[in-house]
């Protein structure tokens, strides 16, 4: 399989009443137990002044993992005089996933602070001749996450199957504006990438939810401002019969149109802030057999808010 395949979760841990969400800092009305709920905007919100909240999560049980994500609502912070969101993090701002079995925060299962080697601390490259070692220490933790898209996705190097997360997260470039830190959504659950990547003619577009009036006698036009949401549209036309007739219809199955979906066109690709997208399928497309070998379902993900 291709590095640089699509990946797509349907299972969104956090979604089990059995998962609890506990928070270092948040203000009442506006707690962690928030980000439990699809409706982004529906925020956790940290105390003024704190901007560097430990967010700590218990699946209930050992649940298999291949994805974190961490979701900022449309209009974090407040809207400045201009109409912009003040409160999305920088993509230099941080975000530390750690990821256990037995202990929350030991990162025994996976830290990725260090993402390849979690008992290297040292310099970026360790080479020992004399004992012909290697050793690579990867700092994973930048969180990429774009002004108006507000995702930042990690893709865990191989699934495990922990019962708690822990992350920590440090938006230090929002400390004087706004002085605190909005959050829309968390998820973690399994990942799944085909064997072929998605087809060509692929479409990515902006749909505006505002209303227009013209007015016949003037010609004015009066807008009622709504938010805009992406719509992404692909297919997946080269599917093995396996991916179609299991990972698929489990797909149709599980989700349908009611439950949401991550996807990522290029996971770890240059690209990731803009291109990564939590929403639901807008319908259940068919899955269709267009010859002997390869089956086709195509997708059409609009955007949570």
């Amino acid at each position: 399989m291709a590095s640089n395949n699509c990946l797509l979760s349907w299972v969104n841990h956090l979604d089990s009443a059995a998962t609890v969400v506990t928070s270092s800092s948040s203000v009442t009305g506006l707690g962690p137990e928030r980000l439990k709920d699809p409706q982004v905007r529906k925020r956790m919100r940290t105390a003024v002044g704190v901007v560097n909240p430990t967010l700590t999560l218990d699946f209930g049980s050992a649940k298999e993992v291949g994805v974190l994500a961490v979701l900022q609502p449309d209009d974090p912070g407040y809207i400045d005089a201009d109409g912009n969101p003040v409160g999305y993090m920088a993509a230099s701002d941080t975000i530390r996933h750690r990821l256990d079995a037995t202990t929350a925060g030991a990162g025994a299962l996976y830290d990725s602070l260090y993402y390849l080697d979690p008992t290297y601390t040292g310099a970026t490259y360790d080479f020992n001749f004399i004992t012909q070692s290697y050793r690579e220490y990867q700092n994973s933790t930048a969180s990429g996450i774009v002004s108006g898209y507000g995702l930042s996705a990690h893709i865990l190097p191989a699934t495990v199957q922990p019962r708690y997360w822990q992350c920590d997260v440090a938006a230090t470039s929002l400390a004087t504006t706004p002085a605190y830190l909005d959050l829309g959504r968390l998820w973690g659950g399994p990942a799944w990438r085909p064997t072929r990547n998605f087809a060509y003619e692929w479409s990515d577009e902006w749909t505006d939810l505002s209303e227009t009036a013209q007015v016949r006698r003037s010609g004015q036009e009066f807008v009622d401002l709504a938010p805009k949401k992406r719509v992404l549209t692909f297919g997946l036309k080269a599917l093995t019969e396996p991916e179609a007739k299991i990972f698929m219809k489990e797909l149709g199955r599980i989700v349908g149109t009611s439950k949401q979906v991550l996807f990522i066109q290029e996971p770890n690709g240059t690209y990731q802030g803009y291109e990564a997208i939590i929403g639901r399928l807008v319908e259940v497309a068919p899955i269709t057999q267009p010859n002997f070998a390869l089956y086709e379902r195509v997708f059409q993900i609009r955007q949570s808010l």
